[in-house]
């Protein structure tokens, strides 16, 4: 009778002794599962690219509106500061709003009162020194 080489199997379904000498090496499905480390992610599927692509794109659009709305905002929120303060520097009064809406017609009445409290330009500033405090005091 003529021996079985070893990477045969028998007919009643054994493995090949070789295979099974190994297989305590390598790691099997006993050890994969009770593994308390965290594997890899699988990697993504075109789906999952597409739709992590779109969401960015989206994102980057939603943000980019919204900037240009604030923008826009404060551009206009200047230039109606700028026309209050003007306004009153030229002698208008305070009830000449140009604006019947918020929030311009607040910036422009913001910029009327800034104006109104703010000293002159026209006129020198005085600057008082230390030692002209302490004169004062002692007279």
């Amino acid at each position: 009778m003529d021996p079985l080489p070893q990477d045969t199997a028998l007919s009643v379904g054994l493995e090949p002794v070789r295979t099974i000498a190994h297989s305590t090496a390598r790691e099997g499905k006993v050890n994969d599962t009770m593994s308390t480390e965290k594997s890899a992610p699988p990697p993504a599927g075109i789906v999952v690219r597409a739709a992590e692509w779109i969401g960015t794109a989206f994102g980057r659009w939603q943000r980019r509106r919204a900037a240009a709305r604030d923008d826009s905002f404060v551009d206009q929120w200047k230039t109606a500061w700028n026309e209050g303060c003007l306004a009153h520097k030229a002698g208008k009064a305070e009830r000449d709003v140009p604006y019947l809406k918020t929030p311009r017609r607040d910036a422009w009445i913001a910029g009327w009162r800034w104006a109104a409290g703010a000293p002159s330009s026209d006129q020198p500033k005085k600057v008082r020194l230390k030692a002209d405090s302490t004169a004062d005091a002692s007279l």
